[in-house]
């Protein structure tokens, strides 16, 4: 869990500052990704944290999904949309017990 939630902050990063962080890590070798690729890597993750967290942190884990289901909607990924509703769904029924 602590290296998911490392490489969140770090895609995170990239995310929020992606011109500069494109320009800081050109190789010769390495093709230039899409912003909308480390999106989608980071969404993906809070859904997975979002998943370890459901039960001993619910309110971390519907942030997480909220932050992610923002992200897939952006995306136009409905499937994954989805799903992390259906997590959020779970979670919600959870602590109403």
């Amino acid at each position: 869990l602590k290296v998911m939630i490392k490489e969140e902050r770090v895609l995170k990063d990239i995310v929020a500052d992606f011109d500069c962080a494109v320009e800081n890590f050109k190789t010769p070798y390495s093709k230039e990704k899409d912003v909308k690729n480390y999106e989608d890597l980071l969404a993906t993750l809070q859904v997975d944290i979002a998943k370890i967290l459901e039960r001993r942190k619910p309110k971390k884990a519907e942030q997480r999904l909220r932050d992610a289901m923002q992200t897939f909607k952006k995306l136009g990924d409905e499937e994954r949309y989805r799903f992390a509703d259906k997590i959020m769904t779970r979670i919600e029924i959870q602590c109403r017990k």
